[in-house]
């Protein structure tokens, strides 16, 4: 409490107090009705406050991760043609999990690999658009879902197959993909004579193996719930009687309220108000609180004879004060 803050000359005073968030203290004159003598807690109406709660629960099952891999030619050191079976980590791949091969077709030449980075698909010279192809495959146990091709040009002459459902009937794209869902695809020059398909890079999404959840492992599943909860409340409200000092002088005394907190004080009880001046040791504190209670308003009856331009200072803090 401030020292030497000035009080004025008060009848009664009331606190209303709730367990529940930080809020700033306000305070408020208003006319109110006759005040019990005594010490006294009154129960507020449950105040309702909603709260939600995204939890992460463990499931059994099989759960499925996507994950990608980009497919493209990094080494940039030679221009050469495709083996029948490369390594995919020639582009890129990983070779425990992928397959690749380039095959000739109808054209003259295997895919090429050129060294600023690009995958050539050439014509069918023949005119029946079975240009080269570049063929992926995954492990048995995975699944590719979909896959994004960034053409350099010649989009237009590509064909994708699924080889899992049919050789001949190209997948059109969805959006920005191709879906796949199998265990591989064909990109092939289905252009006509001398058109060329240069490929920059493949985006391939693929899933698996399936992980089955066990005991302590995180999962991919959350939920999410509210509930209502009440807040306890009180209102202190004490008088001059209840502090026990009478007449114009001061003297120190102590309220204990129901709701677990306890106010120490000086004042006077002239006119047979809590008398207040503007000097130390004079006011109100709160000194014990243990409930745990936030003080959230504080009201003052005033008494009729306090004089014009009399004013209180209230201050809030998150400890107990102290007589001094």
């Amino acid at each position: 409490m401030k020292k030497n803050a000035i009080f004025g000359f008060g009848a009664a005073i009331m606190l209303a107090l709730f367990g529940c968030a930080n809020s700033p203290i306000q305070s408020e004159t208003e006319s109110l009705n006759p005040i019990s003598s005594s010490a006294q807690a009154e129960e507020e109406a449950p105040k309702e406050k909603t709260v939600s709660l995204t939890t992460t629960v463990k499931a059994a099952g099989d759960i499925y991760e996507d994950e990608v891999a980009t497919l493209r030619y990094r080494a940039c050191e030679t221009t050469r043609f495709m083996g029948t079976s490369e390594n995919a980590s020639v582009l890129d791949l990983d070779d425990t999990l992928f397959g690749i091969s380039g095959n000739k077709n109808g054209a003259n030449n295997r895919p090429g690999l050129n060294r600023i980075g690009i995958i050539r698909l050439y014509d069918d010279k023949s005119g029946d658009r079975e240009g080269s192809s570049l063929d992926v495959s995954i492990d048995s146990s995975h699944t590719i879902k979909n896959i994004a091709i960034d053409f350099g040009s010649g989009s237009e002459y590509a064909s994708v197959y699924n080889p899992d459902i049919s050789e001949e009937d190209p997948i059109s794209l969805t959006g920005e993909v191709y879906l796949i869902n199998g265990t591989g695809f064909t990109i092939k020059n289905t252009g006509p004579v001398s058109a060329q398909v240069d490929i920059n890079s493949v985006t391939i999404t693929f899933a698996g193996p399936a992980k089955m959840i066990a005991e302590g492992m995180s999962t991919q599943l959350s939920l999410s719930y509210t509930y209502l909860k009440e807040l306890s409340g009180a209102i202190d409200s004490f008088d001059r009687e209840a502090t026990g000092v009478t007449g114009i002088s001061y003297g120190d005394w102590e309220v204990s309220c129901s709701s677990g907190v306890t106010y120490i004080g000086n004042s006077a009880g002239g006119s047979s108000s809590i008398q207040l001046k503007g000097s130390n040791p004079s006011g109100i504190v709160s000194s014990a609180n243990t409930n745990n209670h936030e003080a959230r308003k504080v009201v003052v009856s005033w008494n009729a004879k306090t004089g014009d331009g009399r004013t209180i200072d209230i201050y809030g803090k998150n400890e107990a004060g102290k007589s001094t």
